[in-house]
This record gives C-alpha cells, structure tokens and sequence, in this order.
C-alpha cells in the first residue's frame, strides 16, 4: 500500500521500484512513498503508582512513535492499574495532538486494582458500586472483564465529580 488509510494499514506506505536491464538482471527497491502513517503501540502501566507517572510514560509513548513522520497514533493502556491513576483519556488525547501527530487515540485495557479490602467495606456509593460489580471483575470472560472495567471506571468518576469517560472516549 502507498499510503495508509486507517488502523489496518500499519507503518509507512510504499512502493516497489523494479529495474529491469533488458538482460536477466533485475534489481527491486522498496521506496516509502507516503506522508503519514498509522501507529499502533501497547504500553503496560502495571510498574506505575501515580497519575503523574503514567501521564509522563503516555507522553514519552506517544513522542517516540511521532518521529520522522506525520502520524496517526492509537495507544492501547495495559497492565493492572490503581483506579485514581489513569487520567481521563478524551481531555488527554486532545493535549497530545500536534506538530507530527495527527490523532491520537488512547484505550483503556487496564485491569483496574483499589484497595479491595476497603472498597469492599465501604459504606458508600463507591463501596457498593464495587460490590454490584466484583462478579464481572473477576470474570473468566475476558470482554466482561474489560466491560465490567470500563463500568467502574464510569461509576467512579461520577461519584468523584470527574469528567466522566471510558474506555477512551467522552461520555
């Protein structure tokens, strides 16, 4: 492919230039022929404990895929982390779009981890949201896993008076 045009065409575009001598001597080049490309990258943010941290790390991440070249990045956020660690990712993403980097998209696959014996006696709405939803958390299925996350994630933004989004994108 030449140019990328979404997600499913990863890395620079290119051509193949083939020179034939007229004799049985060929000689093939590949030659990058696109102006931006699409970037998918994973970064695991279990050895993290502050949302100071992981911010640094999603800046440095999404830097080092921007060099040389105007890009279209998608980062997926692995790993176990703490609930109050991960910044909300829509107000995020916007402050990382610039200079080569065209879009950025950031989702959320991270396990996320609190302080389980004290959310699971909490007496309030946080405590009782983690209890309604323990069960899918610690589900064999891993969509209900990653569903169940991204519900608590929601929940407890909203509880905290955050900016309320999942998995990535606003709500």
């Amino acid at each position: 492919f030449p140019q990328g045009r979404s997600f499913d065409e990863l890395g620079d575009g290119g051509v193949l230039v083939v020179d034939c001598d007229g004799e049985d001597n060929t000689r093939v080049e590949s030659v990058s022929v696109s102006s931006h490309r699409y970037e998918i990258r994973e970064l695991d943010l279990s050895r993290y404990t502050s949302r100071t941290e992981i911010s640094a790390k999603i800046e440095e991440e999404a830097h080092n895929a921007s060099v040389g070249k105007d890009t279209f990045l998608r980062i997926y956020l692995t790993g176990v982390a703490d609930i109050d660690t991960i910044p909300n990712l829509s107000v995020f993403e916007k402050g990382l779009v610039g200079g080569s980097l065209l879009s950025v998209e950031l989702r959320d696959m991270t396990i996320p981890v609190a302080d389980v014996k004290s959310l699971s006696a909490d007496k309030s709405l946080r405590g009782e949201l983690y209890r309604t939803l323990y069960s899918g958390l610690v589900s064999d299925d891993v969509s209900v896993r990653e569903m169940t996350a991204i519900a608590l994630r929601i929940g407890l933004d909203a509880i905290e008076g955050r900016q309320i989004s999942g998995g990535g994108e606003e709500l």
